[in-house]
């Protein structure tokens, strides 16, 4: 009878790994199986959407023709018609419209601005600097660019600044538009 007790001791003390085994096996076989069944369905996905497909357009590298440049600037007038027509107006005293230059950057050696509400050449951008008394002016034209008027960038490259602050504001005029823009301080 001590036999029995030790058999029956041993099979309760060690479990019965099988199981375990079994259960490890069936869900690696599972996972593999949905990789393999991913890869083979991207490769499907990918080979099906290339059949058949048209061959990409290529990219023409060659100059513009005197007709692509003339069709630029006709959309580049048909986009300032554009916002000149959504632009509210104004006009000054003297008839002309009332605009207000944008300046986009200032430092010791020049002065970026823009005009909204006009799209000419024939205007003239003025920066001017003050410091207590003291004034400097410096002119550049106005350009079409887009659906705006651009300055041409103004050069203070040719005036000694110091190292106190100045106030910048640049103004716009022409025979169809005039207006002054906000100031801006510049530090040198």
């Amino acid at each position: 009878m001590q036999r029995q007790n030790k058999q029956t001791k041993k099979s309760r003390s060690t479990p019965n790994k099988k199981p375990f085994f079994i259960a490890v096996a069936v869900v690696l076989v599972i996972a593999l199986a949905g990789i393999g069944y991913g890869q083979l369905h991207h490769h499907s996905v990918m080979t099906s959407s290339t059949k058949g497909s048209k061959p990409k357009s290529t990219v023409n590298l060659s100059p513009p023709t005197a007709t692509d440049k003339q069709e630029s600037e006709q959309h580049k007038d048909d986009i300032a018609k554009q916002a000149e027509d959504q632009t509210p107006r104004t006009t000054n005293s003297d008839g002309r419209l009332a605009v207000t230059p944008t300046i986009t950057y200032v430092d010791k050696t020049t002065v970026n601005a823009y005009v909204t509400g006009v799209f000419e050449d024939d205007g003239t951008c003025t920066a001017t600097l003050t410091q207590g008394a003291q004034t400097i002016t410096r002119t550049s034209s106005g350009f079409k660019n887009a659906s705006y008027t651009q300055c041409t960038p103004i050069s203070l490259s040719d005036v000694s600044l110091g190292s106190s602050p100045w106030s910048v504001t640049v103004s716009y005029n022409s025979s169809t538009a005039t207006g002054i823009s906000s100031a801006e301080t510049l530090t040198p």
